[in-house]
């Protein structure tokens, strides 16, 4: 564990006081996938790909079945290709069946890609333009009031192999590496500060390390390391925007002391902080608030003009600084420092975007336009991997969540029958395993009706319901997915795989706290039955 001396009073007692609560959004989870929106799967949407000159083969890596592929294929008609499918697959119309349906949450697939200076150009081949597409979506989930998840779910150097999810289909994972784990770092730093700056990523809760690593630990050298440079990245971030990951406002002397506060303490010409003794990590939004925490003569920002140079400014004096580099890894300061950069060209482009005449300025700090509560950290949980993983609780400063993914139908859960899904899955344990792990609040961030037996109507609407049930016993659920092409080439693939085909054809209830049957689980719990290897 790093050495963070001056942090003990504050932050070590975090983890378990500050998992899920004081973060501002919905405590019970209901949601979707946005899969195959910023990163494609092809075989969510098999004509659709066979049209931009997709192939299908198996393994995946031997033809063009991933967007790394296709955009080696086609390097000149890439960026449009991909832009059309962003606005078709992704848009307003798909938010307000969100919103008919009663979800609240949507984790967003995403490639290291859509911050394209991450990208090496020589040897790395993806599409451009994502960026502008994410922040689009964002806003119009936003305004629906749908949180969202930034989920990093194919890495620099590939986190997983011949995997489509991965960005690139290849028999070779280069990501546990330090080089990559640093770039996975600096897009981990410009996702926060995004998240904190910009108002179209108002909606956004938290930012998820890396989807599904490889299960083996083995295999993931220095992972748990990379997991707590993970959150000091984005805790550094944010106290350097004047966001604290504490419970409640904390006094001025006491926030100065730790090195998650020092930038609150620094003289800063054109400083991005606003002159107030407080720092909550949530914002002032009513004159209670203020009288109750603010003294009188305290300021929210009155003298604050966002501009890039403004943060440009303030981040490069802090990582700089002689006693904070004493306190932080090397890799997250080169991190930040580097993700600074980015965010630069970032935020001309932004107001660029915004206003052609470049007089747009993104909000003030304290005008209550932009996020200021402190992301939650998101890791697959530890029961995730085997082989003596890392905890990833032991990364937690602050607000943290655990995701776990299940799918009955790739095998070795459940003998594929009825009678063994339903009995398995209606005395599964993983939340109270996880829980006593220190694995709490735990979300279900990927699961299907798929089942690897001919499973009938009756069935599903039943697998449905128990698979909510369980699931939703903790923090909630996110289904895969939110929809899939609906077309001859495939098929099926639909029912058991798309949220909204689902709901058409009954399965689910238009509430996602309500049940067709509520009691689907009782005649199974506490029953046995032979089960293949199974991994609970």
């Amino acid at each position: 564990m790093y050495t963070l001396t001056p942090l003990v009073p504050f932050l070590l007692a975090l983890p378990s006081a500050l998992a899920w609560g004081n973060t501002g959004y919905y405590e019970k989870i209901y949601g979707v996938n946005l899969g195959s929106w910023l990163l494609v799967e092809p075989w969510m949407l098999p004509r659709e790909w066979q049209a931009m000159g997709g192939e299908d083969c198996n393994p995946c890596s031997n033809c063009i079945r991933s967007e790394f592929a296709l955009a080696q294929a086609y390097p000149d008609t890439v960026d449009d290709m991909m832009a059309h499918h962003w606005d078709t697959w992704f848009n307003q119309t798909d938010v307000e069946k969100l919103v008919e349906l009663g979800l609240n949450t949507v984790r967003i697939p995403l490639g290291y890609w859509i911050i394209e200076d991450l990208v090496n150009r020589t040897s790395e081949f993806y599409p451009r333009g994502g960026l502008k597409a994410l922040r689009r979506g964002l806003n119009d989930l936003k305004n629906a009031g749908i949180q969202a998840i930034l989920d990093h779910h194919a890495l620099p150097g590939v986190a997983a192999i011949e995997q489509m999810f991965a960005g690139r289909c290849t028999n070779v994972s280069e990501f546990y590496t330090a080089p990559n784990y640093e770039r996975a770092l600096t897009w981990t730093a410009v996702m926060t500060a995004l998240s904190h700056i910009d108002p179209v990523f108002g909606g956004v809760f938290s930012i998820q390390a890396v989807n599904e690593p490889i299960m083996n630990a083995t295999q993931t050298p220095k992972f748990g390391e990379f997991q707590k440079n993970f959150a000091l990245t984005i805790r550094l971030v944010e106290s350097l925007l004047g966001i604290a990951p504490f419970p409640r406002p904390i006094k001025a002397e006491d926030y100065l002391q730790t090195p998650l506060g020092f930038a609150a303490g620094l003289n800063l010409n054109n400083s991005v902080f606003p002159p107030t003794p407080w720092y909550p990590p949530y914002p002032p939004s009513t004159s209670s608030y203020r009288k109750r925490h603010f003294p009188s003569n305290a300021t929210i920002g009155n003298s604050l003009e966002w501009s890039p140079v403004d943060i440009f400014t303030a981040f490069r004096q802090i990582i700089t600084a002689r006693d904070i580099r004493k306190q932080f890894p090397k890799t997250v300061l080169n991190a930040v420092g580097d993700g600074v950069s980015i965010l630069l060209g970032i935020l001309f482009d932004i107001v660029k975007q915004e206003e052609e005449d470049y007089s747009y300025k993104l909000p003030r700090l304290g005008e209550g336009k932009v996020n200021r509560f402190p992301l939650v950290t998101n890791f697959m949980d530890i029961n995730w991997q085997n082989s003596g993983p890392a905890n990833p609780v032991d990364a937690a400063i602050g607000p943290i969540g655990f995701d776990n993914h299940l799918y009955y139908n790739f095998g070795g859960v459940a003998d594929p029958n009825a009678e063994a899904y339903l009995t398995h899955l209606c005395n599964l344990d993983r939340i109270q395993k996880d829980a006593a792990l220190g694995n709490t609040p735990l979300w279900f961030g990927e699961w299907s009706l798929a089942t690897n037996f001919a499973a009938n109507e009756s069935f599903i609407r039943d697998w449905a319901d128990a698979q909510k049930l369980q699931y939703g016993r903790d923090a909630g659920w996110i289904f895969w997915n939110f929809k899939i092409e609906n077309s001859t080439q495939a098929g099926d693939i639909p029912r058991a795989w798309s949220y909204l085909e689902a709901y058409r054809r009954g399965y689910f209830t238009k509430d996602p706290a309500e049940y067709h049957n509520p009691y689907v689980c009782e005649p199974w719990i506490n029953r046995t039955v032979a089960t293949l290897s199974v991994q609970q």
